[in-house]
């Protein structure tokens, strides 16, 4: 469509991705479809005119939109002749952004959150296992079971190792662990990443999935087997074949279509937490989100939310990098609760929300445990407030936005 486009184009003002040069002289030699490189040299912007270097040569060229000199652009050929016709093309960075944003356009409406899909595969799992099911449904009923047994406790994230290992489980860092852990961590990650269990979930109730081997063999071949699927998962899309809502689990006798259909919700949910780091991560700076389920004292399905900000900040005429993480929860007895903690170098200044009267008035009573703790961590408490109510939305940047409605 294009080349029937272009008489018409050069008769008016040039759109912004198309130069025109009028000096075919110069360009002899130039073909249709060739891809070059050029760097602008000068740029009048009342005119509409650059000076372009193209290899050897400086061309004076026509163009429209943004441009500044020494600006690199990749060039495609589209006409020769009396006026030569070039295309910019996307940089690099923009097609990556064109790929997470149609990454996020498939995954959004696929997602289903972790407070709605843990409990519902849990249900499935106790009715699977009850049932004298033929080979399928135990096999869902382990998939599913083993989602729920590795999920950590609660008191035990108190601890800050147990907290990065469920971090690392969270299947936000699945295939960067692929990349970069070696055989041995991946041993230990893999059973347990959130990521990787729905994944031989998804296997285990698809159609004509083999029994599931007996031991050692079958963890290397499910983790290798999640691998590979793991690997492919941000560039391959899983449509949805039913619309939203997605259908509830414990309505009926287990049905693995439906099963399966929520598995995938699970993992287009993390991988939107994947792509909203991407999207997030800016110059000096990154954020990572991630939903952490945990059992509460009483053995039910919690939620953590976190938030981990890293960024370069300008201080004493200096850049220093700043650590942030923001934990939102409700677990009882306290209710629901957000706590801010924010590291600079060895300085923390820590922040804690409760919405119940009571529960404030208990932070307060242990601030000073905090503090004792942070300063025989080696840290240095410079401030620890107790305050009731919900956290004030930051006044930073207006945050970048998941999907450009306007693309």
């Amino acid at each position: 469509m294009l080349p029937l486009m272009i008489p018409s184009l050069l008769n008016g003002a040039l759109p912004a991705r198309l130069i025109a040069l009028s000096t075919p002289a110069a360009v002899r030699g130039w073909t249709v479809g060739q891809l070059l490189s050029a760097t602008v040299m000068k740029v009048d912007g009342a005119a509409g005119t650059a000076m372009l270097q193209i290899g050897e040569r400086r061309v004076q060229a026509q163009v429209s939109g943004p441009m500044n000199p020494g600006q690199r652009l990749e060039l495609r050929v589209l006409e020769t002749g009396a006026r030569t016709l070039l295309e910019r093309l996307p940089a690099p960075q923009e097609n990556a952004m064109r790929v997470q944003q149609q990454a996020l356009r498939e995954r959004l409406p696929q997602a289903v959150p972790m407070r709605d899909l843990l409990p519902a595969l849990e249900r499935a799992a106790q009715r699977a296992d009850a049932v004298a099911a033929p080979a399928a449904n135990t096999r869902a009923a382990a998939a599913t079971q083993a989602i729920v047994n590795v999920l950590p406790a609660f008191k035990d994230l108190a601890q800050p190792e147990a907290l990065k290992r469920a971090m690392q489980a969270s299947g936000l860092f699945l295939e960067s662990n692929l990349a970069r852990a070696t055989d041995a961590d991946l041993r230990q990650l893999l059973p347990r990443d959130l990521k990787v269990s729905l994944l031989r979930l998804v296997q285990a109730v698809s159609p004509g999935a083999a029994p599931p081997p007996s031991a050692p063999a079958a963890d290397a071949a499910t983790s290798r087997h999640a691998e590979l699927q793991t690997r492919a998962a941000p560039v391959r899309a899983e449509p949805r074949q039913v619309a939203l809502p997605p259908p509830a689990l414990e309505d009926g006798p287990p049905a693995h279509p439906r099963i399966a259909e929520q598995a995938r919700g699970g993992i287009a949910a993390i991988e939107v937490n994947q792509l909203r780091a991407i999207a997030e991560t800016g110059q000096g700076s990154a954020i990572w989100t991630m939903d952490l389920p945990v059992r509460d004292p009483a053995g039910e399905l919690r939620y953590l939310g976190l938030e981990v900000e890293e960024e370069s900040i300008p201080r004493q005429g200096e850049m220093h990098r700043q650590w942030s993480m923001t934990v939102r929860m409700d677990i009882e007895p306290l209710g629901p609760m957000c706590a801010r903690v924010t590291l600079i170098e060895d300085s923390v200044h820590t922040v804690i929300w409760s919405e119940r009267p009571a529960t404030a008035e208990l932070a307060r009573l242990h601030a000073e445990w905090l503090r004792t703790q942070m300063r025989q961590a080696g840290l240095e408490p410079a401030e620890v407030q107790c305050l009731q109510g919900q956290p004030v939305p930051r006044a930073a940047a207006a945050p970048t936005p998941l999907v450009d409605t306007h693309a």
